[in-house]
């Protein structure tokens, strides 16, 4: 027997999935896994398809970072904050002992 509580949360669980958040939330985590992988394949016979595919999806969170306005500005947020952390993830270069010695002379 199934408690009552857990039915009723599986219940507004289920009706109130949107397949268009859905796949908002797939793009995001998509753009991610990809900014992550260009930087890990750099220097590697993989960077040219890592990175076209990174640069595919960071303007397809771009674009949806207008479309999902009609979505609600918490989506248009999210989407932004991923495009911004997928840059970050994909350019900056935090390494702080590779370079120190390039800064010094």
């Amino acid at each position: 027997m199934v408690c009552p509580l857990l039915a009723d949360v599986a219940a507004i669980a289920t009706s109130s999935v949107s397949p268009t958040l859905c796949a908002v939330g797939l793009v995001h985590v998509l753009t991610l896994v990809a900014a992550w992988f260009a930087r890990m394949a750099t220097g590697s016979r993989f960077e040219g398809v890592c990175q076209m595919a990174c640069l595919s999806l960071l303007a397809a969170t771009g674009m949806l970072c207008g479309v999902s306005l009609h979505l609600g500005p918490g989506t248009a947020i999210a989407s932004a904050v991923t495009l911004a952390i997928a840059t970050l993830i994909a350019v900056a270069d935090v390494g702080g002992a590779s370079g120190a010695g390039d800064r010094a002379a």
